[in-house]
């Protein structure tokens, strides 16, 4: 009789099996990245419908956009540095500081009670 020795390894079933759990699971982290990139741009457009509905609300309320109402001191919100283009319904960029008119359109959004953010 001869002895019998017993071999070791994985069958070709079992190594299939896994590489079909290894799939499954890649899948399930692709799919669970996308539903998070997802979920990211359903809060940024949301964060946006947000801002115009504060904005239009403004505008209602003072007769102008933030950043270029006239007369922004009359109401008690900050100025922009240069005052000579308020009023022309455009968020004008003049120089490279932010100490213009884009500068102060949150903060008056958040002097007129629209938005609760905190605005440095």
């Amino acid at each position: 009789m001869k002895p019998t020795t017993k071999k070791s390894g994985f069958t070709l079933v079992e190594l299939a099996i896994v590489l079909v759990i290894i799939g499954l699971i890649i899948g399930g982290v692709l799919a669970g990245q996308d539903l998070i990139k997802g979920a990211e741009l359903r809060a940024a457009a949301g964060q946006i419908e947000k801002i115009d509905t504060v904005v239009n609300a403004f505008r209602n309320k003072y007769n102008g956009i933030p950043g270029d109402i006239q007369s922004p001191a009359n109401f008690g919100f900050l100025a922009p540095a240069v005052t000579n283009l308020l009023g022309n319904g455009v968020l004008d960029p003049q120089g490279p500081t932010m100490a213009e008119e884009q500068a102060v359109f949150f903060s008056q959004l958040a002097t007129a009670g629209l938005i609760t953010e905190t605005i440095t």
